[in-house]
């Protein structure tokens, strides 16, 4: 898949993040609302707008035709939990990005990773949403909730009031995400990659250090006009002149 493809760097975040969650087995499996969030804080850092939406999800086994349906609408919270499902929408590029789908696949709630797929020609105007992608033998199709339905299951207390955490995790991807294309990507391809901001953060990072806090938060070593070495977050490294700014997360009516 070339950089320039849009479903290269919608995917990378969202495995990335598995790729954490796998190392830290006290995780649960239905984390879907954190995960989304923090995917969205992610995008939105490498320019990319991102929603957090309300899915319904049905699973159909190619081989039997028997339909499962693991989630439903609407959505609801009963004593902090979700009754419901929730991906990362890609409105501009159409990629559904759902991380934590294998919960509904197997025993271990891991089944091969985080599910995409990508919708051709979809205009909510025109009407409900609905994506699907086949992974092995099972068809996963994914109805979206409304916004404004969507915005109501986020305004939930169960969720908090607070972005810091979800802000933090999301810059930390982010970082993780641009690190391994500056490292792997020449100049040249760089260029090509979806969006100007993830092409100007790559090469802004490229060949500077890099340490872990005690936190684990990930930090870049930038010389200041003191010559003194300063730690640095992704969003504070200093970008060309009209390079876009972060994308807003989630503009959902009445969220946030």
């Amino acid at each position: 898949m070339p950089p320039s493809d849009p479903m290269f760097l919608g995917a990378l975040p969202a495995l990335l993040l598995d790729l954490i969650a796998v190392g830290q087995q006290q995780l649960p499996a239905e984390r879907c609302v954190d995960d989304c969030l923090t995917l969205a804080y992610a995008y939105a850092q490498l320019g990319m707008t991102a929603q957090v939406r309300v899915v319904e999800l049905a699973s159909t086994d190619l081989r039997t035709g028997r339909t499962d349906i693991h989630s439903s609408l609407p959505a609801w919270w009963q004593d902090g939990l979700l009754h419901g499902h929730t991906v990362v929408w890609l409105p501009r590029s159409q990629i559904l990005v759902d991380p934590t789908v294998g919960q509904y696949l197997d025993d271990d709630g891991h089944s091969g990773g985080p599910a995409f797929a990508f919708a051709e020609d979809v205009d909510e105007d025109r009407g409900p949403v609905v994506v699907g992608t086949r992974r092995q033998d099972t068809l996963l199709t994914y109805a979206l909730a409304t916004r404004h339905a969507s915005a109501q299951v986020l305004d939930h207390p169960t969720v908090g009031s607070a972005d810091e955490p979800y802000v933090r995790r999301g810059i930390n991807i982010a970082s993780v995400v641009v690190s391994l294309l500056a490292d792997k990507l020449a100049p040249s391809a760089a260029t090509a990659l979806p969006t100007r901001r993830t092409a100007a953060l790559v090469e802004a990072v490229r060949g500077l250090p890099e340490e872990r806090t005690d936190d684990g938060d990930h930090r870049y070593g930038l010389a200041g006009t003191d010559s003194v070495r300063h730690a640095v977050r992704l969003d504070e490294i200093p970008l060309p002149a009209g390079t876009p700014r972060p994308r807003r997360v989630a503009p959902l009516p009445g969220w946030r």
